[in-house]
């Protein structure tokens, strides 16, 4: 719980009130917000929180709020973006990817094998890289962390590269 729009109060008061409403206990805990002025402060805030072992930082802007997504709010991740190699481009299964890419399987430098299946770039983009002759060696791509066992966890492919 972030905020409480529903009490209709200032966001101070509604803060407060959420701290005075969940007693801190096994699996909770009240992380405090913090009011900046630029831009520079929301970094360095954001900075602190991921440092301290949060996801990431939720930006609310200042005034109204209205449940639900919207201008108001902006959800921040710490991403993590690096290189690997790539072992093999793999087809589209059924439906709109059939014939273009689907997923790149990669290797990590600790010989961890694993596919990703997201890519920010457009479908056109995708079918000339499955097509292209220069395939690509490289993939750069966003995880938020790593699994047990080594593997990149929620995972998107930024670029394929020669």
């Amino acid at each position: 719980v972030f905020d409480l729009p529903q009490h209709g109060l200032g966001f101070r008061a509604r803060q407060d009130s959420i701290r005075a409403a969940f007693a801190e206990g096994p699996g909770l805990r009240y992380v405090p917000y913090k009011e900046v002025a630029c831009e520079m402060s929301a970094g360095c805030a954001h900075s602190a929180y991921v440092s301290a072992g949060f996801e990431g930082t939720v930006y609310c802007s200042p005034g109204g709020y209205t449940p639900g997504k919207g201008w108001h709010t902006i959800k921040r991740k710490a991403w993590i973006d690096d290189d690997f190699a790539v072992l093999e481009l793999i087809r589209g299964k059924d439906g709109k990817y059939d014939h273009s890419l689907g997923a790149v399987r990669c290797i990590t430098n600790n010989g961890v094998i694993f596919e990703v299946g997201s890519f920010a770039m457009t479908d056109a983009q995708r079918l000339e890289m499955f097509y292209a002759e220069r395939k690509p060696t490289k993939a750069k791509i966003k995880y938020r962390e790593l699994s047990k066992d080594g593997t990149p966890f929620h995972t998107q492919v930024l670029a394929l590269l020669p």
